[in-house]
């Protein structure tokens, strides 16, 4: 979440998004064994609380590679380039990867605190007044797994 402190600043940061230039990063495991890298395109319709893969919907575009692979997990680096509704989760699960602790795209492996293993680790934009870039990062939450980290 950025916040910006005038509305010229949110103006920039909200055409950064608009134009695809915030560099987002996610950190997920998942179900499975992924390739070690690879990119997802797929249509994403919402319905309702949830979105599937369909002819029609709108262009979902990421780029991944694992990180680590053991005992059927893969912690993969996720690299959206669009921001579709649970793309994510979606994606991999269309794939048989679903998200651990995603009851709702078909996880069979379940996550500590009732939550998804899905964390936002990275943003990078680009300051909207003195234009240099900027990167925050957060480590997980305590729960999540040491080995994938």
């Amino acid at each position: 979440m950025v916040f910006a402190r005038t509305s010229k600043a949110a103006a920039r940061l909200s055409e950064q998004f608009r134009t695809q230039k915030i560099g987002k990063v996610y950190w997920a495991l998942v179900e499975g064994k992924t390739p070690q890298e690879g990119r997802m395109a797929d249509s994403l319709l919402r319905v309702g609380p949830s979105s599937t893969v369909s002819d029609r919907g709108r262009e979902a575009v990421l780029g991944f590679r694992r990180l680590r692979f053991e005992r059927g997990i893969s912690w993969v680096e996720v690299r959206p380039k669009t921001g579709r509704h649970h793309q994510i989760r979606v994606q991999f699960a269309h794939r048989g990867h679903p998200v651990l602790g995603d009851l709702r795209y078909g996880a069979k492996v379940g996550f500590p605190e009732k939550s998804l293993a899905l964390h936002a680790r990275a943003l990078t934009l680009t300051h909207p007044t003195r234009k240099e870039q900027m990167t925050f990062s957060a480590v997980p939450e305590a729960f999540w797994p040491p080995r994938f980290r």
